[in-house]
């Protein structure tokens, strides 16, 4: 079976986004698949089949790095992921043998082991236990190397000395917040500890926003003659032209389309408040090129699936299949976001830009807050420039000193 690399590369790229693999993992990936296309380009290769990786790996890799060393064996690896998508099949990832860190040792392991289980059984998976175990576990090791060795004799001032020697902030207010509240509630605590942290103060950074051109160049770089490419350009043109989050449009079911009202509804997952747009021509175009030639036949009511059909689309898959395109687009981002929320951060501030007001944008959005609205969008030079005060006439001592040159 012959494929064009390209597409096969994007394929297993984005499935590795959808099964959830970090950043780094897929650049790892991303990188050798590169290396990959310059030995195919060196040889005149024009598609990709097995023989072709396996004369990779023989000619290439194994000359680079020695057989049996960590990179010749990862890169193996990701060769045989490149063949499970060119076949069709699941890949079944090998067992790493990963070290489980044990938890900080003190004389509070019997109420540690206590809130594991607590949490284990509120239906969080085995990660977010661990992360939120260890996080009190390492805050409960402070607290005895302060030599209090009871729960109820924690005080507000130990608490903000832990606060302040946590190098992560915001995360020691969530956690070790909840553990608090945890403990205050089991009887643990007769004080309510978690009102005794110290707000975090975090910087509101500035929305990442694209010019319309370049979310033009987004969505012309979209390979459409893909069955993936179809989906993701879909995605990309609601996210870009309707704003709607990455939740709402995982979320978007059959019953969400109406095309005699030419209406998009949906119920917004984090606010739970209805929301009413238009089904524009273009993202009606898109929609239908996607479930008339690309989508899975399942019996799913969700619109978007996965890979091969493998269930509903999750709000983290719809995120990584911007970025992802980002990357690829040959947009310079700089140091800009390249998720969907970014998309949804432009099409405010080109709403702006036409004229239109907050308020109007606020509806777009689906927000109950103008000052939500306003959180958005970056007001360009031109916008901020035709709302300028004019500046006022020098007068008394101003006006003396300029007279004088400063002097």
């Amino acid at each position: 079976m012959n494929e064009t690399l390209d597409n096969l590369v994007s394929a297993t790229l984005i499935n590795l986004a959808e099964t959830g693999y970090s950043d780094s993992i897929i650049a790892e990936h991303r990188r050798a698949y590169a290396h990959l296309a310059e030995f195919c380009a060196a040889n005149g290769i024009q598609a990709y089949d097995k023989t072709v990786g396996q004369s990779f790996l023989d000619d290439s890799v194994s000359k680079k790095y020695p057989p049996g060393s960590k990179k010749n064996l990862d890169i193996r690896r990701y060769m045989k992921r490149l063949d499970c998508t060119m076949r069709d099949i699941e890949w079944i990832p090998e067992k790493t043998g990963r070290r489980v860190v044990p938890y900080a040792h003190s004389c509070y392991d019997d109420q540690l082991a206590a809130y594991e289980a607590y949490l284990s059984s509120t239906g969080k998976t085995e990660k977010d236990v661990r992360s939120r175990t260890h996080c009190a576990a390492r805050f409960l090791k402070f607290i005895e190397n302060r030599r209090i060795t009871e729960l109820s004799a924690i005080s507000a001032e130990d608490i903000y000395a832990a606060f302040q020697e946590a190098s992560d902030k915001n995360r020691f207010r969530r956690l070790v917040g909840h553990f608090l509240k945890y403990a205050y509630r089991y009887g643990l605590t007769e004080v309510d500890l978690y009102q005794f942290i110290p707000a975090a103060v975090r910087h509101k950074a500035v929305p990442s926003v694209y010019s319309p051109e370049e979310v033009g160049q987004l969505l012309l770089s979209v390979d459409r003659s893909s069955k993936t490419g179809k989906r993701n350009y879909a995605i990309m043109v609601i996210a870009a032209k309707l704003g709607l989050r990455a939740s709402d449009i995982a979320g978007l079911t059959f019953d969400s389309i109406n095309e005699i009202s030419a209406t998009v509804k949906v119920t917004q997952r984090k606010t739970g408040e209805p929301l009413t747009l238009p089904l524009l021509d273009e993202v009606k175009e898109a929609l239908h090129d996607y479930l008339d030639n690309a989508r899975p036949a399942q019996d799913d009511c969700h619109i978007f699936l996965k890979a091969r059909g493998k269930g509903p689309m999750s709000p983290a898959n719809i995120g990584k299949v911007v970025e992802l395109a980002f990357n690829a687009s040959g947009v310079d981002c700089g140091t800009r976001r390249r998720g969907s929320h970014s998309l949804r951060a432009s099409l405010a501030t080109a709403l702006l830009e036409e004229g239109n007001g907050y308020h109007t944008i606020k509806q777009v959005l689906g927000h109950s807050d103008v000052q939500s609205t306003k959180s958005y969008v970056k007001a360009s030079v031109e916008c901020l420039r035709a709302n300028a005060l004019p500046v006022p006439k020098p007068a008394g001592n101003f006006m003396r000193l300029l007279s004088k040159g400063g002097a």
